[in-house]
């Protein structure tokens, strides 16, 4: 990949970054709290605000690119409204940090996982929890809907991924990763497959319906952290890649049908984090030395 843009940080480091689905922008939140948004057309940070009182561990962007919803160490979650930063809503109720949320496709519903174990379920209409559920013993340390929000996934330092009905809250599936955490998981596309990423430095590919392992990927680095990790599809005609970021100051792609690696890329610095677009056109990532946000294209 080609280094197309660079950004420094001032506020903090980056812990998560995001690229908006109109793909006109970069949202970085920091450790800080801060919130900076990125234009990718301008080349430059438009605007960056303080919403959290302590660091922000996750965010997402809604569907239409208007606003985006942060997860922090001060146990709220903020709706915030892009065009001036402004926060619109927040999310109270977690007993502790929150480490990630989700957005339904619709923008109907907000989904948050804590180091409290439980997950919420909210209307960001109001602000109003309409779920709290406690389906795990550990923090819980992703969550997600499916393409069409019928389905929530969720993961937890437990070594347990559940799906879950997104309407009912019904446990659907359960499977459990022979006890090591759980530092990512996420739907396949077609939502027939969930990966899990857990600290043995092992991916699993996994039948929903069967709970079958189907490939396995192994060459990253993932003993301590959460990671992050996508897939991109890149043409009709290409075999799908799963990326993830990596411990060893990289991050790792596997052809997905095959288990194959199939590309690297050498960021640089720890703890990284990184997002890129469904079609693989735009790749992200932050890091900590110093706090800095790069933003690649292909070759």
């Amino acid at each position: 990949m080609n280094l197309s843009q660079e950004y420094n940080i001032e506020f903090g480091v980056p812990s998560w970054v995001r690229i908006s689905p109109c793909q006109k922008y970069i949202a970085c939140g920091t450790s800080t709290g801060y919130l900076y948004i990125i234009s990718i057309e301008e080349k430059k940070i438009l605007k960056f605000a303080l919403i959290h009182t302590k660091g922000i561990n996750d965010g997402v962007w809604s569907s239409d690119s208007k606003f985006i919803v942060t997860a922090s160490d001060d146990k709220m979650a903020c709706i915030t409204e892009t065009q001036e930063l402004t926060v619109i809503r927040k999310l109270i109720g977690h007993r502790s940090k929150i480490f990630c949320v989700a957005i339904s496709p619709d923008n109907s519903r907000i989904a948050t996982g804590s180091k409290d174990t439980a997950f919420c379920i909210w209307d960001p209409r109001n602000s109003n929890s309409l779920s709290e559920i406690g389906g795990h013993t550990e923090p819980i340390s992703s969550i997600s809907f499916n393409y069409d929000g019928t389905l929530i996934l969720t993961s937890s330092f437990d070594g347990i991924v559940r799906v879950w009905d997104s309407i009912s809250l019904i446990c659907l599936r359960t499977y459990i990763m022979e006890g090591h955490p759980i530092t990512r998981s996420l739907f396949a596309p077609n939502s027939q497959f969930v990966t899990a990423f857990s600290t043995d430095n092992l991916g699993q590919l996994i039948e929903i319906k069967t709970g079958k392992v189907f490939r396995n990927f192994r060459g990253h680095v993932n003993s301590k952290y959460m990671v992050d990790a996508g897939y991109i599809h890149r043409n009709d005609n290409s075999d799908g890649e799963l990326w993830v970021s990596s411990e060893d100051q990289k991050i790792h792609a596997w052809n997905v049908q095959s288990g194959e690696e199939i590309w690297q890329l050498d960021i640089g610095f720890d703890l990284a984090v990184a997002n890129s677009t469904p079609d693989g056109s735009l790749f992200c990532v932050g890091g900590n030395i110093p706090g800095i946000v790069r933003l690649y294209t292909p070759k």
